[in-house]
């Protein structure tokens, strides 16, 4: 449908932006598709928000940081606990996002699959988790997993675990159904007629 010039709005599990370009791959989508149909990529997180009759400031211990991050802040919130949360700390959500529009320079880099993430300028789920964090809306605590994620992102396109995979594919497309599944592989995509 986006082919045709219609707007198609889909979700895919990733990780990233960025890893649902190479998750459209993986798929075994060809890349001029990809290219010429996606505008944009997006990844969102709900991040929970400190509550701000018990929120406490304490003195930040640059030791919590990972060691390739730095960052320019003496002190932070931490979640307490009272009656307005439930004593959890935290009231309400708040969406950080990842955005990568699609333009006529990177669709160019996916149409011969020669896209890397050190190619794009975006703000990251890490970048939009700091934003929070540094206003005091939200803890350390919260955004952490955020701030260790960003060395995951550096990956090829091609993944071991699906050249794996795809060897496995390979394996049946003598039409044959699996035995232990009944799936029957057709020139690489997998349907379930067995």
């Amino acid at each position: 449908a986006a082919v045709t010039g219609h707007l198609v709005f889909s979700t895919v599990h990733t990780d990233s932006a960025f890893g649902t370009i190479s998750r459209l791959l993986d798929m075994d989508i060809p890349p001029y598709l990809v290219s010429n149909t996606l505008n944009l990529s997006m990844a969102q997180r709900l991040v929970r928000l400190l509550c701000p009759h018990c929120k406490q400031e304490e003195e930040f211990s640059m030791s919590l940081l990972p060691t390739n991050l730095r960052l320019d802040i003496q002190t932070h919130y931490k979640a307490v606990g009272c009656e307005h949360c439930y004593f959890t700390g935290y009231v309400g959500r708040k969406a950080i996002y990842e955005l990568i529009p699609i333009n006529h320079e990177i669709a160019d880099k996916i149409k011969i699959n020669n896209l890397s993430v050190n190619d794009l300028q975006f703000q990251s789920l890490k970048d939009s988790a700091l934003e929070l964090f540094l206003n005091g809306q939200t803890s350390f605590d919260e955004i952490l997993s955020y701030l260790l994620y960003t060395n995951t992102l550096f990956r090829p396109l091609l993944t071991p675990s699906l050249l794996n995979a795809k060897s496995k594919i390979s394996q049946y497309k003598n039409n044959e159904p699996d035995a232990v599944t009944g799936f029957v592989v057709y020139s690489g995509y997998i349907t379930n007629e067995g």
